[in-house]
């Protein structure tokens, strides 16, 4: 673990993340001139493999599809990766209306506004 000015520890992950940003922040001016090419190169899923001026994009890694070294690339291309299908499968899915708490389904379900009842009136 690296030491913080202060004297306390910073856990790597902490490092890295920090390093990502500045070096993210550091492509931002040329990424914004509309002339950088996607990381993904051939494997790159839009039809135009620069990164337009105002297109979302992420600072993408080597991983088992492209080895090619860190630079920008579209958040489409990014994260259709399997690393990334890979994380979606663990995230839990929506739970169900009917394992909902009644406190939990008053006035939603599964984030969405409750149907208003039907009434078909008195029944005989």
């Amino acid at each position: 673990m690296a030491r913080r000015a202060d004297g306390s520890h910073t856990s790597q992950a902490t490092e890295r993340a920090a390093e990502h940003r500045a070096e993210r922040e550091a492509w931002a001016p040329t990424v914004a001139t509309g002339t950088v090419e996607c990381r993904r190169g051939d494997q790159c899923r839009m039809q135009d493999h620069r990164i337009l001026p105002g297109q979302a994009w992420d600072l993408g890694h080597p991983d088992n599809v492209c080895s090619a070294p860190t630079a920008p690339e579209h958040e489409r291309c990014n994260r259709s990766t399997s690393t990334w299908k890979a994380q979606a499968k663990k995230r839990p899915a929506p739970a169900h209306p009917s394992q909902l708490t009644r406190a939990s389904a008053r006035g939603t379900q599964g984030g969405y506004p409750s149907p208003t009842p039907k009434t078909s009136g008195p029944r005989a």
